[in-house]
């Protein structure tokens, strides 16, 4: 009869308490933050500057703008990315010349901040949109491979669970054949994750409770090269550190959701993305 491996899940247990903490503490630091940004003064500056430098398939797009405090004035920047060109030529010919609400540190008025959501609204008043069945065509090959993605993920990720269960219990479950292709799959998903929706993901678009996993399962990997448990060495080499593939593929279904949330609210507002006059 396999016995339980207390000693190997007193220290993974140890391992992912930390990695929660530090999450945790990440979390909280980032709230502060945002309130604390939340209580600052607000000035009516002017976006003076913007441009677009085209990366791959993607755009960087950059505004710089004036404000006043008192007698001084100061300079700040804003920095956004976008998939699509069009929809950063929007934001582009929408914001040049504009009055926005800029809030500053009262405590140093130099560091200032400009909002997205409150640039949004500037934005589709001025640009037309393109229809949401056109904008959806040039969005259905990463919606489609972000709905078998996301299958995969879940898949892989139920597997990697058991798969730590395993570790300790000392009964095998999974085959081998089946573990050695879910951690071989791992990092490919991944990458495919980051093509699906990396972008939104970079722009923090993602859900606060998803963020906090991802950052936990990431501190988790990390730590579980220090707190390394004890359990079946032989498989472990054979298909990958499982606990590395949890933080993969939910990376990866982090990434789909996002891409699944986007065309979703497209469809019930009736639009796609925002476009640049026509020339």
């Amino acid at each position: 009869m396999a016995s339980f491996d207390f000693r190997s899940v007193n220290s993974d247990v140890l391992g992912l308490a930390f990695a929660v903490l530090m999450a945790a503490a990440q979390k909280t630091w980032r709230g502060y933050r945002e309130r604390r940004a939340d209580t600052w003064p607000i000035s009516y500056g002017r976006i003076d500057r913007v441009t677009l430098d085209a990366e791959h398939k993607s755009v960087k797009f950059k505004c710089y703008y004036t404000y006043r405090v008192g007698e001084e004035s100061f300079v700040g920047s804003f920095r956004k990315t976008f998939e699509d060109p069009e929809e950063g030529r929007a934001w582009q010919d929408a914001l040049e010349k504009k009055q926005v609400a800029v809030r500053y540190d009262p405590e140093k008025p130099s560091r200032s901040q400009l909002r997205e959501s409150e640039l949004e609204p500037i934005v589709r008043s001025a640009a037309p949109v393109i229809p949401s069945h056109v904008a959806n065509e040039s969005g259905g090959i990463k919606v489609s491979a972000a709905r078998l993605c996301s299958v995969v993920c879940a898949i892989g990720l139920a597997v990697t669970v058991v798969m730590i269960v395993e570790e300790y219990s000392g009964r095998t479950v999974i085959a081998p054949r089946i573990a050695f292709w879910t951690g071989w799959a791992a990092l490919p998903m991944w990458f495919l994750g980051l093509w699906i929706g990396g972008k939104d993901k970079l722009s923090a678009r993602t859900p606060a409770w998803m963020k906090f996993l991802g950052y936990a399962l990431l501190y988790y990997a990390v730590i579980s090269a220090f707190l390394y448990p004890h359990g079946l060495k032989e498989r472990r080499a054979y298909w990958g550190e499982p606990r590395y593939q949890l933080f993969l593929y939910f990376s990866a279904l982090e990434c789909c959701y996002l891409r699944l949330q986007h065309k979703r609210r497209a469809d019930q507002q009736g639009y796609g993305v925002l476009a640049g006059p026509s020339t």
